[in-house]
């Protein structure tokens, strides 16, 4: 990022990254529910739904960016989505994490996960 009073928001992002991706690989799932199960993190429902609102917008550059950016390996698009989660609710925007899984034409799983709000996308990160 170009602009330095960005640093303290990416360094808070890549703090949350790093937290995620700690909590999903080293806890159990059952300490993992309520983050992956759970309603959304509180917040109100009148934003606009639509990524050109520019704080929903904001956010998801910003942790994109900072993800891409990151140290830690691969973070994943359910790392990256409940970073932009919480990042959302702190603004007052409540999602929905959403994910599926497939079988693939070499009959092995994928999976992806991303956020909706009021059923449009929020983020849409296409690869892992």
């Amino acid at each position: 990022m170009r602009n330095w009073l960005m640093a303290p928001q990416v360094l808070w992002v890549w703090v949350l990254l790093a937290w995620y991706q700690l909590r999903l690989r080293l806890f159990p799932a059952y300490w993992n529910k309520n983050l992956l199960l759970g309603t959304s993190l509180k917040g109100d429902w009148s934003a606009h739904a639509s990524s050109q609102n520019p704080r929903i917008l904001k956010q998801t550059l910003l942790v994109r960016w900072a993800a891409s950016h990151h140290v830690l390996g691969n973070l994943t698009c359910l790392r990256r989505s409940l970073v932009l989660r919480r990042r959302l609710a702190a603004k007052g925007i409540s999602t929905q994490l959403v994910y599926g899984v497939r079988r693939n034409i070499l009959n092995q799983f994928e999976a992806h996960a991303w956020l909706e709000y009021q059923g449009s996308i929020v983020d849409s990160y296409l690869s892992p």
